[in-house]
């Protein structure tokens, strides 16, 4: 049992790593349009019953029709990374947003867990790294990736990324989108 256990977190590591790897170089990917909206309220529909199971609260809003230049599986993974992280580390609630400009999209994801320290801010988007990783080695097994990736898929889109989180206050993870401008397409 514990070699199998062992086996499948080394799979999903190598797994992690070569999608990086992927991703670092760049490969040439068709971007089209495709509707955010959609793509979030499908992940939204399932991290609301994961949440649910924690005893989270989960609050969706998110503006109708927000088209974008993209590759629907990447951002799906962008997404899902911000959301994983609010899942292991809310303590009651889990906001996912999306507010529109004339020119742009923009997501968050909110949680209310411990936050992050203004040391470890720049930090999280490396590799491998994890902020304080004894707190949740236990319970939330993670390789320090997901962040990374998000942010390389961020780049392949030539979207803003970022986070505002305070220790002790919680984290709000957010992308920027250019909108298509569809008249013109």
């Amino acid at each position: 049992e514990v070699i199998s256990r062992q086996s499948r977190k080394i799979t999903s590591l190598i797994d992690q790593i070569l999608e990086l790897s992927r991703l670092e170089a760049g490969r040439n990917l068709e971007l089209k349009s495709i509707n955010l909206s959609s793509i979030l309220q499908n992940l939204a529909t399932d991290y609301e019953k994961l949440a649910s199971t924690k005893g989270l609260k989960f609050s969706c809003v998110v503006a109708p029709d927000a088209q974008i230049l993209g590759n629907e599986l990447l951002i799906s993974r962008l997404v899902d990374n911000f959301l994983s992280n609010a899942l292991k580390f809310a303590e009651v609630r889990i906001e996912l947003n999306l507010t529109l400009t004339k020119t742009h999209a923009l997501l968050s994801v909110k949680d209310d867990g411990l936050g992050i320290s203004k040391k470890d801010i720049e930090l999280i988007w490396n590799k491998f790294y994890q902020v304080e990783s004894s707190r949740n080695k236990s319970q939330n097994r993670g390789s320090g990736l997901g962040l990374a990736i998000a942010a390389n898929i961020a780049k392949i889109h030539g979207a803003k990324l970022g986070v505002k989180s305070e220790a002790g206050a919680g984290s709000e993870f957010w992308a920027e989108f250019e909108l298509v401008n569809l008249k013109q397409a």
